[in-house]
């Protein structure tokens, strides 16, 4: 089974020394209805998210990089008794991560990152901006390939993240996480990717306010084409699955990747 590491998905995979990636996205999503904390949907008059993004990583030395991601959103929030417009900055994350382990199909990694404050401390709406953070990941990913006839080949690769921060002002776990990516490669040209979120938010206290414990599990589907080796353009749509304290969220976004 050979190697068949994802060429522009940010995942276990380090890069090689000197070399670079870049992947910018832009999203928008709308919703009608607010899980509450019991599972109950309260009616929402307006929500609308429009979240541009860029993720950069470099790889330094054999099997570890560093990368930085960063964000701007504009949302529009009318419903359950309050009413939000925010445009600004989301927050900004800076790491490092090592591939602990690698095999012709398989990788390890861990990932530690500074996550600096930005956007609103609401996570009902999913904008991020809590207080600043150290984000730590273990990271697994597996590929390999099948000949379903003597002219077909599919590769394919998985890759799952489980995440926690910790919260520098309020000296606690603020959330967890869990991220699996599945990605199948059917032409040379095309790559489909299913990407499923979980997340899980604490309990926060701010300014004297209560932001009740959330939690929410998302998915994105989206298909990327190879305009040339290294560079991908991707088309997909998301949504909210489940949760509670969250806004339920559908919509659409594109993607460019880049390698250097």
């Amino acid at each position: 089974m050979g190697c068949v590491s994802p060429e522009a998905f940010a995942g276990a995979w380090t890069l090689e020394p000197s070399r670079a990636q870049m992947i910018l996205t832009g999203a928008y999503s709308s919703s009608n209805t607010l899980v509450g904390g019991d599972g109950e949907t309260i009616p929402l008059q307006n929500f609308t998210k429009n979240d541009s993004r860029i993720y950069l990583e470099f790889g330094l030395f054999e099997n570890l990089m560093v990368f930085g991601q960063g964000g701007y959103q504009f949302i529009e929030f009318q419903g359950a008794g309050s009413e939000v417009s925010f445009a600004g900055f989301d927050e900004t994350k800076l790491g490092i991560q090592y591939q602990l382990k690698a095999t012709n199909s398989s990788a390890t990694s861990f990932s530690l990152a500074y996550i600096a404050d930005g956007g609103l401390d609401d996570p009902r709406l999913d904008l991020g901006g809590r207080n600043n953070e150290i984000e730590f990941k273990a990271l697994y990913g597996h590929s390999g390939a099948k000949k379903p006839s003597k002219n077909l080949k599919l590769d394919w690769f998985y890759d799952l993240q489980i995440g926690t921060r910790y919260d520098l002002k309020s000296d606690n776990i603020s959330q967890w996480q869990v991220d699996l990516t599945l990605g199948l490669k059917p032409h040379e040209k095309w790559m489909g990717l299913a990407q499923l979120y979980g997340l899980h938010v604490n309990e926060q206290r701010n300014q004297g306010f209560i932001v009740p414990k959330s939690n929410h599990a998302k998915l994105e589907l989206s298909l990327a084409y190879q305009i040339k080796p290294g560079q991908y353009i991707q088309f997909g749509a998301l949504r909210t699955l489940a949760g509670r304290n969250v806004v339920k969220e559908s919509g659409l976004f594109t993607g460019i990747w880049r390698k250097f």
